[in-house]
């Protein structure tokens, strides 16, 4: 979407959204049916798994890996690996709830 960037070497799956002034950095994967909501900004080499919603303005820091069926609340401040079917919020991120897959 408009003003987003994706750095070099990151990897971006099917059915993925990339919105709006969001940015992506170097060596980034993230897998299918992803969204990256408006204003998320992705460190370096961070990987994020299936079916995951990263929510409005929050930042991942490098190096950091996301399973698969994760939320990420408005606003988280990710700086740690998230396990799989997990809801997190706050600054730092923590865990809120376990998600249904």
């Amino acid at each position: 979407m408009q003003g987003s960037l994706i750095n070099t070497d990151s990897l971006i799956g099917t059915n993925c959204i990339i919105n709006s002034h969001s940015s992506i950095d170097h060596d980034c994967i993230i897998d299918n049916n992803t969204h990256v909501c408006p204003g998320v900004i992705i460190g370096g080499n961070v990987k994020i798994g299936k079916n995951c919603w990263i929510g409005l303005g929050s930042k991942i820091i490098q190096n950091c890996i996301i399973g698969d069926n994760v939320f990420v609340a408005a606003g988280a401040v990710v700086t740690k690996n998230l396990k799989s079917n997990t809801f997190v919020k706050g600054v730092p991120a923590k865990y809120a709830k376990k998600r249904m897959a």
